[in-house]
């Protein structure tokens, strides 16, 4: 669906099941962006839920989503660590 097309999706091949969801905090101006659900990476699947509070935008906050999924999934499934995603 157009406009959750990210989020753990990002750590899986094909398609994923999932759910998304983000909130500006009116008290602070943070945003809140979370992601859960399936995904398929190297023929397995996995359950990868992230949560996340603090972020300084909405865009900031799915960036960070995406990368603690595909780190969650390569670590899991015993690939190497991206460095890209550390340096992101």
């Amino acid at each position: 669906m157009a406009g959750q097309d990210w989020g753990v999706s990002a750590a899986g091949e094909g398609g994923p099941v999932l759910k998304n969801g983000w909130l500006p905090r009116s008290a602070t101006g943070l945003w809140v962006v979370n992601s859960i659900g399936r995904v398929t990476a190297g023929g397995r699947a996995y359950l990868v839920s992230v949560l996340s509070d603090g972020n300084a935008s909405r865009a900031a906050g799915v960036a960070l989503v995406e990368r603690a999924a595909a780190e969650a999934v390569r670590a899991v499934a015993g690939a190497e660590p991206d460095p890209a995603a550390a340096a992101g």
